[in-house]
């Protein structure tokens, strides 16, 4: 993305001097004038392309830099919300999110705990789906 400037004054310069080279071989002022004109315009248009080419790839870059923040700042409320809530370790409970996904992993002691982290993360706002992996502890061997 670094070149795409660089490019399009390459390609401005390099239209320009085709430009010139059009007043050399010319029969008249007028016609070197049109040609001029005519290849500015071309550069021109080049150069714009190019420039809205470039926001659209920041533009895109930025939106996902969004989504990652929000997914961030989803997993920070989802971890801050299962802190407060009473007879949950949210120690012992891992939190991922990926485009409004929670996904819970790790161990609780009861059947009704993962039930209730789930029903936690799920009130976040922004959550979209909760995948809860969450194992019972007095299940594991």
């Amino acid at each position: 993305m670094k070149n795409t400037p660089n490019r399009a004054l390459f390609l401005t310069l390099a239209l320009s001097m085709l430009s010139l080279n059009a007043c050399y071989k010319a029969d008249n002022g007028q016609e070197t004038g049109r040609k001029l004109d005519e290849k500015t315009g071309q550069a021109s248009q080049a150069v714009h392309e190019k420039w809205n080419t470039v926001q659209e790839s920041v533009g895109a870059a930025m939106q996902h830099v969004d989504i990652a923040t929000n997914d961030s700042d989803i997993t920070a409320k989802v971890k801050m919300a299962l802190m407060m809530r009473n007879g949950i370790d949210s120690l012992a409970i891992s939190v991922k999110t990926h485009d409004g996904v929670v996904a819970l992993s790790g161990s609780v002691a009861k059947a009704s705990q993962s039930a209730v982290a789930e029903e936690v993360a799920l009130a976040v706002d922004g959550v979209n789906t909760v995948e809860n992996d969450l194992s019972i502890a007095s299940a594991l061997p």
